[in-house]
């Protein structure tokens, strides 16, 4: 039986800053044209998504609800944009970070 969103519910989904919008990669987008910071998060196994490699983008501290979830991390480096114009280094990861985090790139 197919289960049907109402656009009431869709629009309460979208509204909601705790739901994900899971989109397939980063790229297409001017990512420094469009936010103060941008940061790429790439996570390992979080709650959310046991067994997944997550990308979040944050605007500096800001996390948005934009995440690819990937199967290997491979997959997750190159859901990130990457070449002219786009230079985001990989940072790894700091001491201070969630054990869940594998590596920044900024």
């Amino acid at each position: 039986m197919r289960k049907f969103v109402t656009k009431r519910k869709m629009q309460r989904i979208e509204s909601d800053p705790n739901v994900n919008i899971i989109v397939d990669n980063f790229h297409g987008v001017n990512w420094r044209q469009k936010l103060v910071m941008p940061i790429f998060v790439v996570y390992r196994d979080p709650k959310d998504f046991p067994g997944k490699f997550v990308v979040r983008i944050f605007d500096g501290k800001k996390p948005l609800r934009l995440v690819t979830v990937k199967d290997t991390l491979e997959a997750a480096r190159a859901a990130i944009q990457q070449g002219p114009p786009f230079e985001f280094g990989n940072m790894g990861r700091s001491t201070e970070d969630d054990s869940v985090i594998v590596e920044s790139w900024i």
